[in-house]
């Protein structure tokens, strides 16, 4: 498991890709406290984004994001009602569900240091799951490749496709 350091970030986060608008569409100036607004949706956002992809969504909370960007709680919730649409906002999908962690911890259990991608290309998920010695430049290892409709689905195919494959685990 990844440990990531929750102390309050002194410094200001950088948005590469995010810009906040000075002005409205019609030339007009903004408001600072919009301007303020929308820097914290940001600030916000880019503290969910890193805690969801290190630690987790699971074990990521709200008090934690928070905490990370020097904020409380309450205004976390002032710009998100809960955890599953500050993961929409953040990640730009779907919030993980139960079925899928019940995938990703049949996997970790058992077979240890393998990994798995999971994307989707619009109407499903697509998975591949690879051996801790794969390496598609000596051709070693092993891969699998699945698809569902859902991110559990297309998981558990690749799961029981390498279970079938290799004799190990269960189908």
């Amino acid at each position: 498991m990844t440990v990531v350091p929750l102390e309050p970030v002194r410094a200001p986060l950088v948005f590469t890709n995010d810009v906040v608008e000075t002005h409205d569409a019609d030339g007009a100036p903004r408001k600072r406290r919009d301007i303020a607004k929308d820097v914290t949706r940001l600030r916000v956002l880019a503290a969910a984004r890193f805690l969801f992809t290190h630690v987790g969504f699971f074990d990521t909370g709200i008090r934690d994001i928070a905490q990370r960007i020097g904020m409380s709680t309450g205004a976390v919730f002032a710009q998100v009602k809960d955890k599953e649409e500050l993961w929409r906002a953040a990640m730009n999908g779907p919030s993980p569900s139960l079925p899928l962690a019940e995938e990703v911890a049949l996997v970790l259990a058992l077979r240890p240091g393998w990994r798995w991608l999971i994307r989707f290309d619009g109407s499903r998920y697509l998975t591949t799951l690879t051996s801790p010695d794969y390496n598609p430049m000596q051709n070693g290892g092993l891969i699998f490749s699945g698809q569902g409709d859902s991110p559990a689905a297309a998981l558990r195919e690749v799961r029981i496709a390498a279970d079938r494959q290799t004799g190990e685990g269960f189908h």
